[in-house]
């Protein structure tokens, strides 16, 4: 269930992204996005980064996932788990109306 919920902020930001690039660019940014994802998931991942990227593999929503990953799969016990889906919940209401607004600018726009 834990893994469900915390699917929610990169499905919002998808969807997000959807309403501001146009679609022959989304592609590339969906990839770039990714790219930082698997770069910013893990503590083992973060070490072996490059420095600008260890200093947002904090604030990054795919750090956090994994954590809960490792949490849920038994691997790791983390005492800081609420933390961790706490800022999966506020980046989830972040993306959810920044969402919300794309969403608004698109339908004026067209």
């Amino acid at each position: 269930m834990s893994m469900i919920l915390g699917a929610i902020p990169f499905a919002l930001v998808g969807l997000g992204l959807s309403y501001l690039i146009s679609p022959k660019s989304y592609n590339s940014i969906a990839a770039g996005v990714i790219l930082i994802g698997l770069m910013t998931y893990s503590d083992k991942s973060l070490a072996q980064s490059p420095q600008f990227i260890q200093g947002i593999g904090a604030f990054s929503p795919f750090y956090h996932y994994g954590q809960l990953a490792l949490w849920a799969s038994g691997a790791v016990g983390d005492p800081h788990l609420w933390l961790h889906l706490l800022w999966l919940l506020w980046t989830g209401v972040t993306f959810w109306f920044i969402t919300i607004w794309a969403y608004q600018r698109d339908s004026v726009v067209q």
